[in-house]
Protein backbone atom coordinates (compact mmCIF):
# COMPACT_ATOMS: atom_id res chain seq x y z
CA UNK A 1 0.00 0.00 0.00
CA UNK A 2 1.50 3.35 -0.95
CA UNK A 3 -0.82 5.79 -1.04
CA UNK A 4 -1.24 9.54 -0.13
CA UNK A 5 -2.25 10.92 3.12
CA UNK A 6 -6.28 9.98 3.54
CA UNK A 7 -6.48 12.45 6.58
CA UNK A 8 -9.06 15.07 7.66
CA UNK A 9 -7.79 17.96 6.89
CA UNK A 10 -7.20 20.86 9.52
CA UNK A 11 -9.96 23.36 9.26
CA UNK A 12 -9.08 26.94 10.98
CA UNK A 13 -11.44 27.35 13.89
CA UNK A 14 -12.65 30.65 12.70
CA UNK A 15 -14.02 28.86 9.55
CA UNK A 16 -14.94 26.01 11.30
CA UNK A 17 -17.78 27.98 13.33
CA UNK A 18 -19.58 29.55 10.35
CA UNK A 19 -19.33 26.50 8.24
CA UNK A 20 -21.95 24.28 7.76
CA UNK A 21 -21.75 20.84 10.03
CA UNK A 22 -22.44 18.59 7.49
CA UNK A 23 -19.59 19.97 5.01
CA UNK A 24 -16.49 19.15 7.86
CA UNK A 25 -17.91 15.52 8.42
CA UNK A 26 -18.26 14.48 4.53
CA UNK A 27 -15.30 12.61 3.07
CA UNK A 28 -16.44 12.63 -0.81
CA UNK A 29 -14.91 14.26 -3.91
CA UNK A 30 -16.81 17.33 -3.05
CA UNK A 31 -16.48 17.41 0.94
CA UNK A 32 -14.48 19.95 3.07
CA UNK A 33 -16.10 23.27 1.58
CA UNK A 34 -18.52 25.57 1.94
CA UNK A 35 -20.21 28.95 0.60
CA UNK A 36 -17.08 31.28 -0.44
CA UNK A 37 -14.36 28.65 1.34
CA UNK A 38 -12.68 25.84 0.43
CA UNK A 39 -9.72 23.75 1.55
CA UNK A 40 -6.53 22.88 -0.25
CA UNK A 41 -7.17 19.41 -0.70
CA UNK A 42 -9.77 19.91 -3.22
CA UNK A 43 -7.45 21.13 -5.39
CA UNK A 44 -6.30 17.75 -6.00
CA UNK A 45 -9.82 16.97 -8.01
CA UNK A 46 -9.33 20.29 -10.02
CA UNK A 47 -10.82 23.43 -7.47
CA UNK A 48 -13.97 24.80 -7.15
CA UNK A 49 -16.18 26.60 -9.25
CA UNK A 50 -16.57 29.42 -6.58
CA UNK A 51 -12.94 29.67 -6.54
CA UNK A 52 -12.65 30.06 -10.47
CA UNK A 53 -15.73 32.39 -10.06
CA UNK A 54 -14.21 34.94 -7.91
CA UNK A 55 -10.96 34.67 -9.71
CA UNK A 56 -12.57 35.98 -12.44
CA UNK A 57 -14.78 38.37 -10.72
CA UNK A 58 -11.81 39.67 -9.45
CA UNK A 59 -10.00 39.76 -12.90
CA UNK A 60 -12.64 41.64 -14.74
CA UNK A 61 -14.14 44.32 -12.27
CA UNK A 62 -10.93 44.58 -9.88
CA UNK A 63 -12.85 43.93 -6.71
CA UNK A 64 -12.69 41.71 -4.15
CA UNK A 65 -9.73 39.92 -2.58
CA UNK A 66 -8.66 36.11 -2.20
CA UNK A 67 -7.24 34.94 1.07
CA UNK A 68 -4.83 32.07 1.38
CA UNK A 69 -4.19 30.77 5.54
CA UNK A 70 -1.10 28.43 5.53
CA UNK A 71 2.65 28.66 5.51
CA UNK A 72 3.95 25.55 3.25
CA UNK A 73 4.29 25.63 -0.14
CA UNK A 74 1.08 24.58 -1.55
CA UNK A 75 -0.34 27.68 -0.10
CA UNK A 76 2.51 29.60 -1.92
CA UNK A 77 1.52 27.55 -5.32
CA UNK A 78 -2.41 28.37 -4.87
CA UNK A 79 -1.45 32.34 -4.29
CA UNK A 80 0.40 32.05 -7.11
CA UNK A 81 -1.76 30.32 -9.37
CA UNK A 82 -4.78 33.05 -8.47
CA UNK A 83 -2.30 35.55 -9.72
CA UNK A 84 -1.55 34.02 -12.80
CA UNK A 85 -5.63 33.47 -13.15
CA UNK A 86 -6.25 37.31 -13.22
CA UNK A 87 -6.85 37.93 -9.56
CA UNK A 88 -6.27 41.49 -8.55
CA UNK A 89 -5.33 41.20 -4.93
CA UNK A 90 -4.08 38.08 -2.40
CA UNK A 91 -3.26 38.02 0.89
CA UNK A 92 -0.86 35.39 1.91
CA UNK A 93 -1.61 34.74 5.60
CA UNK A 94 1.11 32.70 8.03
CA UNK A 95 0.97 32.25 11.87
CA UNK A 96 5.05 32.36 11.67
CA UNK A 97 7.51 33.02 9.39
CA UNK A 98 7.69 31.60 5.89
CA UNK A 99 10.46 29.04 6.45
CA UNK A 100 12.85 28.20 3.20
CA UNK A 101 13.61 24.74 2.81
CA UNK A 102 14.77 22.16 -0.26
CA UNK A 103 12.89 19.43 1.00
CA UNK A 104 10.14 18.77 3.80
CA UNK A 105 13.50 18.10 6.33
CA UNK A 106 16.55 19.05 6.81
CA UNK A 107 19.41 17.91 4.11
CA UNK A 108 21.45 16.18 6.72
CA UNK A 109 18.84 13.03 5.71
CA UNK A 110 20.26 12.72 2.56
CA UNK A 111 23.79 14.12 1.90
CA UNK A 112 26.64 12.36 2.12
CA UNK A 113 26.68 12.24 6.09
CA UNK A 114 22.83 10.97 6.20
CA UNK A 115 23.72 7.40 7.99
CA UNK A 116 24.33 9.55 11.03
CA UNK A 117 20.89 11.11 11.28
CA UNK A 118 19.00 7.25 10.12
CA UNK A 119 21.57 5.56 13.05
CA UNK A 120 19.91 8.19 15.56
CA UNK A 121 16.54 7.12 14.39
CA UNK A 122 16.74 3.22 13.99
CA UNK A 123 18.52 3.03 17.55
CA UNK A 124 15.56 4.49 19.06
CA UNK A 125 13.38 1.21 20.00
CA UNK A 126 10.64 3.55 21.30
CA UNK A 127 7.52 4.73 18.60
CA UNK A 128 6.92 7.96 20.64
CA UNK A 129 10.55 9.37 20.35
CA UNK A 130 10.46 7.89 16.86
CA UNK A 131 7.32 10.06 16.51
CA UNK A 132 8.36 13.02 17.74
CA UNK A 133 12.41 12.69 15.99
CA UNK A 134 9.81 13.11 12.75
CA UNK A 135 7.70 15.80 14.05
CA UNK A 136 11.21 17.97 14.98
CA UNK A 137 12.99 17.12 11.61
CA UNK A 138 9.65 18.22 9.85
CA UNK A 139 9.05 21.04 11.15
CA UNK A 140 5.39 22.58 9.72
CA UNK A 141 5.04 23.79 6.19
CA UNK A 142 7.62 25.26 4.25
CA UNK A 143 8.80 26.72 0.79
CA UNK A 144 11.60 26.18 -1.49
CA UNK A 145 14.00 28.42 -2.41
CA UNK A 146 13.06 28.79 -5.96
CA UNK A 147 9.19 29.74 -4.74
CA UNK A 148 10.24 31.87 -2.12
CA UNK A 149 11.66 33.82 -5.14
CA UNK A 150 8.59 33.76 -7.04
CA UNK A 151 6.52 35.16 -3.74
CA UNK A 152 9.02 37.95 -3.22
CA UNK A 153 8.78 38.64 -6.95
CA UNK A 154 4.47 38.82 -6.64
CA UNK A 155 5.25 41.18 -3.55
CA UNK A 156 7.08 43.69 -5.74
CA UNK A 157 4.54 43.77 -8.75
CA UNK A 158 2.03 44.99 -5.72
CA UNK A 159 -0.48 41.87 -6.29
CA UNK A 160 0.69 39.74 -3.78
CA UNK A 161 0.48 40.88 0.27
CA UNK A 162 2.31 38.68 2.75
CA UNK A 163 1.09 38.71 6.52
CA UNK A 164 3.46 37.13 8.38
CA UNK A 165 3.07 36.35 12.49
CA UNK A 166 -0.82 37.07 11.62
CA UNK A 167 -3.59 34.55 12.83
CA UNK A 168 -6.96 35.06 12.06
CA UNK A 169 -9.91 35.48 15.09
CA UNK A 170 -12.39 35.99 14.25
CA UNK A 171 -14.50 35.10 10.22
CA UNK A 172 -17.43 36.92 9.47
CA UNK A 173 -19.58 36.33 6.33
CA UNK A 174 -22.33 38.28 4.51
CA UNK A 175 -24.93 36.20 3.15
CA UNK A 176 -26.39 38.67 0.98
CA UNK A 177 -23.19 40.11 -0.66
CA UNK A 178 -21.16 37.04 -0.51
CA UNK A 179 -17.91 39.07 1.17
CA UNK A 180 -15.89 38.27 4.31
CA UNK A 181 -14.67 40.08 6.96
CA UNK A 182 -11.75 39.05 8.87
CA UNK A 183 -9.90 40.07 12.23
CA UNK A 184 -6.57 39.94 11.70
CA UNK A 185 -3.82 40.28 15.16
CA UNK A 186 -0.16 40.12 14.58
CA UNK A 187 2.36 38.65 16.50
CA UNK A 188 5.75 39.82 17.71
CA UNK A 189 8.69 37.65 15.58
CA UNK A 190 10.67 36.79 18.55
CA UNK A 191 7.60 34.94 20.77
CA UNK A 192 7.17 37.51 23.72
CA UNK A 193 3.94 38.34 24.96
CA UNK A 194 2.32 41.79 24.14
CA UNK A 195 1.71 43.40 27.51
CA UNK A 196 -1.52 44.90 26.07
CA UNK A 197 -3.32 43.02 23.39
CA UNK A 198 -3.11 44.11 19.95
CA UNK A 199 -5.79 46.21 18.28
CA UNK A 200 -7.07 43.40 15.52
CA UNK A 201 -6.88 44.77 11.97
CA UNK A 202 -10.03 44.67 9.93
CA UNK A 203 -9.64 43.08 6.08
CA UNK A 204 -12.79 43.54 4.03
CA UNK A 205 -14.40 42.58 0.99
CA UNK A 206 -12.91 38.89 0.75
CA UNK A 207 -14.91 37.13 -1.77
CA UNK A 208 -13.27 33.66 -1.31
CA UNK A 209 -11.18 31.95 1.42
CA UNK A 210 -8.35 28.90 1.16
CA UNK A 211 -7.52 26.91 4.23
CA UNK A 212 -3.91 25.47 3.06
CA UNK A 213 -3.72 24.43 6.93
CA UNK A 214 -2.46 20.57 6.00
CA UNK A 215 -4.18 17.53 8.19
CA UNK A 216 -3.84 15.26 9.96
CA UNK A 217 -2.72 11.43 9.06
CA UNK A 218 -5.08 8.64 10.56
CA UNK A 219 -4.84 5.75 9.43
CA UNK A 220 -7.53 4.35 10.68
CA UNK A 221 -9.56 6.79 8.22
CA UNK A 222 -8.47 4.73 5.41
CA UNK A 223 -12.03 3.18 3.86
CA UNK A 224 -10.82 -0.80 3.46
CA UNK A 225 -9.08 -1.14 6.37
CA UNK A 226 -11.57 0.24 8.56
CA UNK A 227 -13.28 -3.58 8.94
CA UNK A 228 -9.96 -4.54 10.30
CA UNK A 229 -9.15 -1.75 12.76
CA UNK A 230 -13.08 -1.33 13.84
CA UNK A 231 -14.61 -4.98 13.55
CA UNK A 232 -17.78 -3.35 14.92
CA UNK A 233 -18.53 -1.07 11.94
CA UNK A 234 -17.67 -4.05 9.49
CA UNK A 235 -20.01 -5.80 7.67
CA UNK A 236 -22.06 -8.64 9.94
CA UNK A 237 -23.06 -12.08 8.22
CA UNK A 238 -26.24 -13.02 9.42
CA UNK A 239 -25.26 -16.74 9.37
CA UNK A 240 -24.10 -18.76 12.15
CA UNK A 241 -20.94 -19.73 11.06
CA UNK A 242 -17.17 -19.27 12.87
CA UNK A 243 -16.83 -16.25 10.28
CA UNK A 244 -19.73 -14.61 11.62
CA UNK A 245 -17.66 -13.65 14.85
CA UNK A 246 -16.60 -9.90 15.06
CA UNK A 247 -13.29 -11.24 16.35
CA UNK A 248 -10.52 -11.41 13.81
CA UNK A 249 -8.60 -14.10 12.60
CA UNK A 250 -5.36 -12.10 12.91
CA UNK A 251 -3.37 -9.78 15.43
CA UNK A 252 -3.91 -6.11 14.25
CA UNK A 253 -0.89 -4.29 15.08
CA UNK A 254 -1.71 -1.20 16.65
CA UNK A 255 -1.65 2.95 15.93
CA UNK A 256 -0.01 5.27 17.43
CA UNK A 257 -1.55 8.94 16.46
CA UNK A 258 -2.07 7.96 13.38
CA UNK A 259 0.57 5.98 12.11
CA UNK A 260 0.87 2.04 12.34
CA UNK A 261 3.16 0.31 13.89
CA UNK A 262 5.49 -1.59 11.12
CA UNK A 263 7.82 -4.38 11.14
CA UNK A 264 11.32 -3.57 9.82
CA UNK A 265 10.58 -5.07 6.27
CA UNK A 266 7.22 -2.34 6.28
CA UNK A 267 4.86 -4.94 7.11
CA UNK A 268 2.20 -4.21 9.22
CA UNK A 269 1.93 -7.70 11.71
CA UNK A 270 3.74 -10.96 10.54
CA UNK A 271 0.01 -12.41 9.86
CA UNK A 272 -1.18 -10.13 7.54
CA UNK A 273 0.23 -9.77 3.82
CA UNK A 274 0.08 -5.96 4.16
CA UNK A 275 2.91 -3.81 3.24
CA UNK A 276 2.68 0.15 3.59
CA UNK A 277 4.94 2.83 2.10
CA UNK A 278 4.82 7.03 2.31
CA UNK A 279 4.00 9.34 4.84
CA UNK A 280 2.26 6.36 6.57
CA UNK A 281 5.87 4.33 7.14
CA UNK A 282 7.57 7.23 8.41
CA UNK A 283 7.90 5.43 12.19
CA UNK A 284 10.17 3.25 10.27
CA UNK A 285 11.77 5.05 7.26
CA UNK A 286 12.17 8.45 9.14
CA UNK A 287 10.99 11.93 8.40
CA UNK A 288 12.07 11.29 4.53
CA UNK A 289 9.21 8.73 4.28
CA UNK A 290 6.91 10.75 1.58
CA UNK A 291 9.34 11.47 -0.29
CA UNK A 292 11.76 10.02 -3.34
CA UNK A 293 14.56 8.95 -0.59
CA UNK A 294 11.86 7.16 1.87
CA UNK A 295 10.53 5.62 -1.01
CA UNK A 296 13.51 4.17 -2.42
CA UNK A 297 14.76 2.68 0.92
CA UNK A 298 11.17 1.85 1.41
CA UNK A 299 11.29 -0.03 -2.16
CA UNK A 300 14.89 -2.24 -0.84
CA UNK A 301 13.00 -2.99 2.32
CA UNK A 302 9.79 -4.63 0.66
CA UNK A 303 11.42 -6.32 -2.27
CA UNK A 304 14.22 -7.80 0.27
CA UNK A 305 10.98 -9.61 2.14
CA UNK A 306 9.11 -10.06 -1.02
CA UNK A 307 12.12 -12.37 -2.51
CA UNK A 308 12.27 -14.30 0.75
CA UNK A 309 7.93 -14.74 0.88
CA UNK A 310 8.44 -16.21 -2.90
CA UNK A 311 10.95 -18.37 -2.29
CA UNK A 312 9.14 -20.09 0.81
CA UNK A 313 5.35 -20.03 -0.23
CA UNK A 314 3.66 -17.82 2.59
CA UNK A 315 -0.24 -17.82 3.28
CA UNK A 316 -2.27 -16.71 5.71
CA UNK A 317 -3.97 -19.70 6.84
CA UNK A 318 -1.42 -21.44 8.67
CA UNK A 319 -2.94 -24.95 6.69
CA UNK A 320 -3.86 -24.61 3.63
CA UNK A 321 -5.82 -26.94 1.25
CA UNK A 322 -4.97 -26.52 -2.04
CA UNK A 323 -3.27 -28.94 -4.88
CA UNK A 324 0.32 -28.07 -6.16
CA UNK A 325 -0.74 -26.87 -9.40
CA UNK A 326 0.75 -28.13 -12.69
CA UNK A 327 3.05 -26.29 -14.43
CA UNK A 328 3.20 -27.04 -18.52
CA UNK A 329 6.34 -25.74 -19.07
CA UNK A 330 8.44 -26.91 -16.72
CA UNK A 331 7.12 -30.46 -17.87
CA UNK A 332 8.03 -29.70 -21.17
CA UNK A 333 11.73 -28.44 -20.76
CA UNK A 334 12.39 -31.29 -18.81
CA UNK A 335 11.02 -33.65 -21.46
CA UNK A 336 13.73 -32.25 -23.26
CA UNK A 337 16.32 -32.33 -21.42
CA UNK A 338 18.13 -36.07 -21.70
CA UNK A 339 17.58 -38.46 -18.58
CA UNK A 340 20.76 -39.94 -17.42
CA UNK A 341 19.79 -43.02 -18.63
CA UNK A 342 19.22 -42.57 -21.96
CA UNK A 343 22.78 -40.30 -21.93
CA UNK A 344 24.71 -42.96 -19.81
CA UNK A 345 27.74 -44.00 -21.16
CA UNK A 346 28.86 -47.62 -21.37
CA UNK A 347 31.82 -47.93 -18.41
CA UNK A 348 35.21 -48.90 -18.69
CA UNK A 349 34.79 -51.53 -16.58
CA UNK A 350 32.78 -53.26 -18.35
CA UNK A 351 34.50 -52.57 -21.68
CA UNK A 352 37.21 -54.56 -20.44
CA UNK A 353 34.76 -57.59 -20.17
CA UNK A 354 34.43 -58.21 -23.70
CA UNK A 355 35.83 -61.31 -24.91
CA UNK A 356 38.60 -61.73 -26.68
CA UNK A 357 37.19 -62.69 -29.99
CA UNK A 358 34.53 -60.36 -30.39
CA UNK A 359 37.44 -57.39 -29.54
CA UNK A 360 39.26 -58.78 -32.35
CA UNK A 361 36.30 -58.94 -34.50
CA UNK A 362 35.73 -54.96 -34.44
CA UNK A 363 38.20 -53.72 -36.92
CA UNK A 364 40.71 -50.31 -35.79
CA UNK A 365 38.35 -47.63 -37.10
CA UNK A 366 35.44 -48.95 -35.70
CA UNK A 367 37.54 -49.55 -32.44
CA UNK A 368 38.92 -45.38 -32.53
CA UNK A 369 35.43 -44.29 -33.48
CA UNK A 370 34.38 -46.00 -30.25
CA UNK A 371 36.29 -44.25 -28.29
CA UNK A 372 35.97 -40.66 -29.48
CA UNK A 373 31.92 -41.30 -29.00
CA UNK A 374 32.36 -42.06 -25.27
CA UNK A 375 34.52 -39.26 -24.76
CA UNK A 376 32.00 -36.92 -26.82
CA UNK A 377 29.03 -38.20 -24.55
CA UNK A 378 30.77 -37.51 -21.45
CA UNK A 379 31.16 -34.03 -22.32
CA UNK A 380 27.36 -33.84 -24.00
CA UNK A 381 26.24 -34.82 -20.60
CA UNK A 382 27.94 -33.63 -18.23
CA UNK A 383 26.64 -30.00 -18.59
CA UNK A 384 23.19 -30.81 -19.38
CA UNK A 385 23.08 -33.21 -15.77
CA UNK A 386 24.36 -29.35 -14.28
CA UNK A 387 21.85 -27.27 -15.95
CA UNK A 388 18.81 -29.63 -14.99
CA UNK A 389 20.29 -29.46 -11.38
CA UNK A 390 20.49 -25.74 -11.63
CA UNK A 391 16.53 -25.53 -12.79
CA UNK A 392 15.55 -27.44 -10.11
CA UNK A 393 16.63 -24.79 -8.01
CA UNK A 394 15.42 -21.35 -10.24
CA UNK A 395 11.91 -22.68 -11.41
CA UNK A 396 10.50 -21.74 -7.92
CA UNK A 397 9.37 -18.65 -8.74
CA UNK A 398 8.81 -19.30 -12.19
CA UNK A 399 11.16 -17.80 -14.95
CA UNK A 400 13.71 -16.07 -13.51
CA UNK A 401 15.09 -15.70 -9.70
CA UNK A 402 16.07 -12.90 -8.00
CA UNK A 403 19.20 -12.08 -5.54
CA UNK A 404 19.98 -9.63 -3.34
CA UNK A 405 23.67 -9.31 -1.32
CA UNK A 406 23.66 -7.79 2.00
CA UNK A 407 25.46 -4.62 0.21
CA UNK A 408 22.06 -3.34 -1.23
CA UNK A 409 20.38 -3.83 1.74
CA UNK A 410 22.82 -2.01 3.83
CA UNK A 411 20.79 1.49 4.96
CA UNK A 412 21.68 4.10 2.93
CA UNK A 413 22.25 2.42 -0.08
CA UNK A 414 22.41 5.46 -2.84
CA UNK A 415 22.50 2.49 -6.39
CA UNK A 416 19.38 1.14 -5.29
CA UNK A 417 18.42 -2.28 -4.58
CA UNK A 418 17.55 -3.14 -8.25
CA UNK A 419 21.22 -2.40 -9.06
CA UNK A 420 21.99 -5.95 -7.31
CA UNK A 421 19.79 -8.06 -9.10
CA UNK A 422 21.22 -10.50 -11.03
CA UNK A 423 18.91 -12.44 -13.65
CA UNK A 424 19.00 -16.78 -13.85
CA UNK A 425 17.91 -17.39 -17.44
CA UNK A 426 16.38 -20.92 -17.51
Amino acid sequence: MSIGGQECPAIPKCISDCAQPESLISKNVNSHQGPGWCHSRCFAYGGTHEFKQAVKASKSINQGTIVVIGGGLTSAQIADLAIRKGAAKVVLICRGYLKTKHYDFPLSWVTKYSNLEKMSFWQEDCPMARLKMVRQARNGGSVNPSTLLLLKKRVAEGTLSLRTHTTVTQAMRDNSTGKWTLHLVHHPANGTKRIEPAEPEVLEDVTFIVASTGGKLDFGSIPFLSSLLHPENGPQRHDHSEHSSKKQSVNVPGVIEGLPLLTEDLQWGKELPLFVMGAYAALELGPDAANLSGSRGGAERIGSKLNELLDNPWFLNPQPSFSKPTHPKKSTRQSIIPSKTTLQPTPSAELSTLGQGEMESIPEDSTAELSAGIEETIEHHEPVTFQGESQSCSTKRGRCAFKMGARERRAGNVGGWYAGLEEVVI
